[in-house]
């Protein structure tokens, strides 16, 4: 194999791993600098109290149990629900991982068994709808 060839190569490979959302699987990821990682379940949590009906409270698709924050969006007549997780990457350098979505009643998939249209409608949604609400609550507390 010729240079050319493993260099195309790996930059195939490295647009395959984040077009599938990496190696353990995400729709995407949200940078939060300077903000702790329970500084981000605070906002989370607050989100909640803020937005009750954004809280997913029916046992269906997982619980919110502090690791997995799940979400509930009407919109346009069909219920969403998604699938969060805060990931560790120093005390104040942490990430919001939009881990998967579904429709209410259809399967939650990993991410990596989503399509590219799938994945990009429910990260739209959740940027649309659930994110800024998110940020809102982070900018309070900082």
């Amino acid at each position: 194999m010729t240079k050319k060839h493993t260099g195309l190569s790996l930059i195939f490979f490295v647009f395959l791993l984040y077009a599938c959302g990496g190696v353990i699987g995400n729709i995407k990821k949200y940078r939060f600098p300077g903000v702790s990682q329970e500084g981000i379940k605070d906002a989370l949590n607050r989100v909640y109290v803020a937005h009750p009906e954004l809280q997913k409270k029916d046992p269906r698709y997982g619980v919110n149990d502090g690791d997995a924050f799940y979400f509930i969006l009407d919109h346009e007549g069909e219920r969403f629900v998604f699938e969060c997780h805060v990931i560790f990457n120093s005390s104040y350098n942490n990430d919001l991982s939009l881990t998967t979505a579904a429709t209410w009643g259809g399967l939650m998939n990993f991410s990596s068994d989503m399509g590219f249209f799938e994945r990009r409608k429910y990260r739209k949604l959740f940027e649309d709808y659930i994110l800024p609400e998110i940020e809102k609550e982070i900018k309070k507390s900082h």
